[in-house]
């Protein structure tokens, strides 16, 4: 089954503040890859792709410069917000592509990191963990909501899911996403070791697209690093 669809996640590295002469570089990137939808993530509004619609979360006033956001949708048809629980760190919409007979809905996100909370008496993790259980129920109420939808959600987990040698995240709170991934329907199609062949990464990738479990035979997955650009990989899946 080919339903000629793709999307893609990459977290820029908050080029609009502190590498601002990446942006062309990025943006060429993603033009070059001519996805039909982009989740961005630690974005900016300096950061336009032309020919799309967008969407973005709100920013957070205790961390982000101006203009910055956690997350952004990027598509090529029109975007109708969804409310989401944590409109700093998750952006919600769905869309309907020209070329599919269901409706498209993609949640965009940042799974906060480990150190967030904690020059504020949080612990390590802490706010991780909260994240992860609050994100995953989110996901799940939202197929209930929406069940003739496709869902997708995609962005920066801080975590990598493969079964190769640790990179980052908790063991436990792997197996509690993708546990909530299983319970909402979701497959997760970055849960490959990128490290590895076909992709020869240098590092692995805490950065995920999941789309519907029925889909999870038709997915064509493709990876890139460039250092000079983001410290995190890029990844796109083809349907």
């Amino acid at each position: 089954m080919s339903l000629n669809l793709s999307i893609g996640t990459w977290n820029l590295d908050r080029s609009g503040i502190r590498g601002q002469g990446r942006i062309a570089g990025q943006l060429s990137k993603l033009l070059d890859l001519v996805a039909d939808v982009w989740v961005l993530t630690e974005t900016h509004s300096s950061i336009v792709l032309k020919g799309y619609h967008a969407v973005s979360s709100e920013p957070d006033p205790c961390y982000h410069e101006k203009d910055e956001s956690c997350a952004s949708i990027w598509s090529r048809c029109p975007l109708t917000l969804i409310e989401v629980e944590n409109p700093v760190y998750s952006v919600c919409a769905e869309l309907q592509p020209e070329n599919l007979a269901q409706k498209l809905m993609v949640y965009g996100t940042i799974i906060t990191y480990r150190d967030d909370g904690v020059d504020e008496g949080a612990a390590p993790w802490e706010r991780h963990r909260e994240a992860v259980q609050k994100q995953t129920a989110e996901w799940k109420h939202l197929r209930e909501r929406y069940p003739n939808h496709l869902f997708c959600v995609a962005g920066d987990f801080n975590m990598n899911l493969d079964t190769g040698p640790y990179w980052y995240g908790l063991k436990e709170e792997k197996e509690k996403l993708k546990d909530g991934l299983l319970r909402a329907g979701l497959h997760c199609a970055t849960c490959v070791d990128t490290r590895q062949p076909p992709f020869g990464l240098s590092r692995a990738t805490v950065d995920h697209i999941c789309i519907n479990q029925e889909l999870s035979s038709c997915i064509k997955l493709e990876a890139w690093e460039d250092k000079k650009l983001s410290d995190h990989n890029g990844m796109l899946i083809r349907l």
